[in-house]
C-alpha cells in the first residue's frame, strides 16, 4: 500500500503499489518521500522476469527510503 497526502481537504489516500505504478507510469502523478535530510522521489523499477515494483531514486545513499517508512494503515 502506498499512503499519500492529495490535498489539504484530503489529507491520507492509501492506494496499492499497481496503482502508485499505474500513475507514475501515465503521467499523472508523482510520488516522493521527504525528510530532514532531503527529498527522495519514487520511481518504477522493472527487473527482467519478475514483477514491477517502486522504490526511490538514489540520493545521498543507495539504500531505498520506502523501506525506511511506517507501513501505511
Amino acid at each position: 500500500m502506498v499512503g499519500y497526502k492529495e490535498s489539504a481537504l484530503r489529507l491520507k489516500v492509501i492506494i496499492s503499489v499497481e496503482d502508485a505504478i499505474k500513475r507514475i507510469d501515465g503521467n499523472s502523478y508523482e510520488f516522493y518521500v521527504s525528510t530532514p535530510q532531503g527529498t527522495a522521489y519514487v520511481k518504477v523499477e522493472r527487473p527482467a522476469g519478475r514483477r514491477a515494483y517502486i522504490r526511490t531514486v538514489p540520493d545521498r545513499t543507495q539504500k531505498d527510503n520506502l523501506l525506511s517508512l511506517p507501513q501505511c494503515k
